[in-house]
Order: structure tokens, then sequence, then C-alpha cells
């Protein structure tokens, strides 16, 4: 997902829960991202400087959501994304849990909240606007990913 992201040239960022003490991100996804957050709380809303901004200079202000803990850290911060206006999109098979039905609950509350929109990569579609308006590109992301990794 963030080869397909850096591909189509859409800013992926990363955020930490407490590396002193946990550790940090693996290096071969610092080397995709482009900013990494710290938190010492659950949810990664404000750990980077564009989430405060929900306006941002974009219509619609649009996230991606993938990471570990769906249960707690992914469904927190999807929550207070949507409480700030965001678009949430929540990648199925790139959210986990210790356990897969803390996981299914959190994702289910997601989609009940009204606002995220839950799906596997293959379904995450990638649209970009062109200055002036109309879409410049609207495919499947997992689609771009493997047309262009190869």
């Amino acid at each position: 997902m963030l080869e397909g992201a850096r591909t189509l040239g859409i800013p992926a960022d990363a955020t930490e829960q407490y590396p002193q003490g946990l550790g940090t991100t693996d290096p071969s996804i610092l080397e995709l991202v482009e900013h990494v957050g710290e938190k010492l709380r659950f949810s990664a809303f404000g750990a980077l400087e564009w989430m405060t901004d929900s306006q941002a200079g974009l219509a619609t202000p649009q996230v991606v959501l993938a990471g570990i803990e769906t249960h707690v850290c992914v469904l927190q911060t999807g929550l207070d994304l949507l409480a700030a206006g965001f678009d949430v999109f929540v990648v199925v098979d790139a959210v986990c849990s210790r356990r897969a039905q803390d996981a299914e609950f959190a994702l289910q509350r997601l989609r009940d909240s009204g606002g995220a929109d839950v799906r596997r990569v293959r379904a995450v579609r990638v649209v970009r606007n062109r200055p002036g308006g109309g879409v410049q590109d609207d495919q499947p992301i997992g689609e771009r990913a493997r047309l262009t990794s190869h």
C-alpha cells in the first residue's frame, strides 16, 4: 500500500506509540513515509501537524488508515479524524489486533459511526483531482501498486 501511494505521489506518514519503551517502526516502512510522529496516547490524531488542520487546503480531507491494535489505536484515531471532519478509509487487510474478534468489533464501530469507509485494499480507489477540476486518475490502488512494482 505504501509503495502504491509513493508511486501515485500520495503522501504517507506514520506514527509510533511510545518508541522509547515499545521500539521504533521497521526501517523498511520508514523509508516509504515522509514523516513519523510520536504519540503517547492511543489515538494518532494530532501526532502529525496536518491532522489538526482538517482544512489543509483540501476540499475534502481524506485519510486512509492502516495499523496495529485495531480495537484501540486504529479505532480511536478513526473516530477522532471523523470528528475533525476528515473522510476516513480503513483498509481491512492492513489493520490487525491480537484477537480477530476485537478487530471485527472495532471495524464495525467505525462503520456504524456514520463516516468510516471500511474495505479491502483491492477495493480502495484512488481519485486525484486535476487543478481546475476533473478527475486525473481513478483506479484501484491494488492494481496500480501491482502494475508499478514489477
